[in-house]
């Protein structure tokens, strides 16, 4: 079977059908997936659907880009809402619309936006308030009360946005900047989108492997919080991601299980820290997941933490103390490898070491006599 875009219709796994189904229910969603998980297809199957219950005049089928909206027979939803850049204010860019653009609004009965992620939170709004404005919606409905389904990954490109000359003028004031925010950050975004379904088989690669490294399992990772003290969870504690289990509420978050170097596994959760001021009143509330890449840490990223193996590049030690600090956060000698020194930079930092500092000197001596550290380095600790 030919689709309407010249390519073959692909058989649809259960995920996808149910998008479909929700699509022909009426309702907004946003459909996001890793790459492959067949989120054009997807999206193809649904505006087939939805063209043969509606027509296609009845069907806006748009994209953030225009390489996006030529796959799928479109077109970008800047030029699809009559808005272009967006660089007026609402009430112009309504005013002053053409009547091919103003035509689309009143006739379209679902609008279709693909690559949806890398669309700005002000543009995304500004285009929902055109469309509540041409559509002169009761109560300012977000695109004028059409059902919006928004498809994308967050975790892909970022936004793209431009210089603008409008400041507060209600247009959508990128302002060239990336702080204008992710399409998701805008306030309506929310009430807009019921649900979110999420496709989890992928499709375009075969091999278990690649998934599992374009999905970061197998990532090395160290938690920066102490989240379970007794179970070795702590800052410091090291390890790899193995899975990012899925509970059968298919909205629910999904976060990862990490095994650590320890031998414990743990489910990791977001935790959240409260920023109190001098009355100790809480001003603001941070909730991340206690993780970092754990690949390389900065000397002072990695200040207050115990690393069970460490290996230590202090050629470019700027900093009294850094060597100091970077070597003394190993547990023991068998976990610490020195890959490189600069004995100029080191004798730097030893300026504003304390009596009690130059035992771990003397060790560094030790280690070198042990084969650990270069035969260089164990004549420069010595000699001290």
């Amino acid at each position: 079977m030919e689709a309407p875009w010249g390519g073959e219709v692909v058989p649809l796994d259960e995920e996808q059908r149910e998008a479909v189904a929700l699509a022909l229910s009426g309702a907004s969603f946003f459909l996001t997936g890793e790459a492959g998980t067949g989120k054009s297809a997807t999206l193809r199957a649904i505006i087939t659907a939805l063209t043969a219950r509606y027509g296609g005049d009845a069907v806006g089928v748009t994209a953030s880009t225009g390489l996006a909206a030529a796959a799928l027979g479109g077109t970008t939803l800047h030029a699809w809402a009559g808005v272009g850049l967006a660089t007026a204010p609402t009430d112009d860019l309504v005013r002053y619309m053409r009547k091919g653009a103003r035509a689309r609004w009143a006739r379209t009965r679902v609008l279709l936006i693909d690559e949806v992620s890398m669309l700005s939170a002000p543009f995304f709004t500004t285009v929902a308030d055109v469309g509540a404005g041409v559509r002169r919606a009761r109560g300012g409905e977000s695109f004028g009360g059409i059902q919006v389904i928004g498809v994308g990954d967050f975790l892909q490109l970022p936004p793209v946005v431009s210089s603008s000359p409008w400041r507060g003028g209600g247009g959508a004031q990128d302002g060239g900047e990336r702080a204008a925010g992710f399409a998701f950050q805008s306030p309506v975004w929310g009430g807009l989108f019921s649900r979110t379904l999420l496709l989890r088989r992928v499709h375009r690669q075969a091999d278990p492997a690649f998934v599992a490294v374009l999905n970061e399992v197998g990532a090395r990772v160290i938690c920066v919080k102490n989240v379970a003290p007794a179970a070795g969870v702590v800052n410091g504690a090291a390890g790899v991601v193995v899975d990012f289990p899925h509970w059968p509420a298919r909205a629910a978050p999904v976060y990862p299980f990490v095994r650590f170097d320890s031998g414990t596994c743990a489910l990791l959760l977001p935790t959240a820290d409260d920023l109190v001021d001098a009355d100790g009143v809480v001003v603001a509330t941070r909730t991340q997941l206690p993780l970092t890449l754990g690949w390389a840490l900065t000397v002072h990223g990695a200040q207050g933490m115990s690393l069970a193996r460490v290996e230590v590049d202090l050629s470019v030690a700027f900093e009294a103390g850094m060597v100091y600090v970077a070597l003394s956060r190993a547990t023991s000698a068998d976990g610490l490898r020195v890959a490189s020194l600069n004995l100029d930079r080191f004798a730097l930092s030893l300026l504003s070491l304390t009596p009690a500092d130059f035992g771990l000197v003397r060790q560094l001596a030790q280690l070198a006599q042990c084969g650990q550290l270069s035969l260089q380095l164990h004549q420069y600790c010595t000699a001290i």
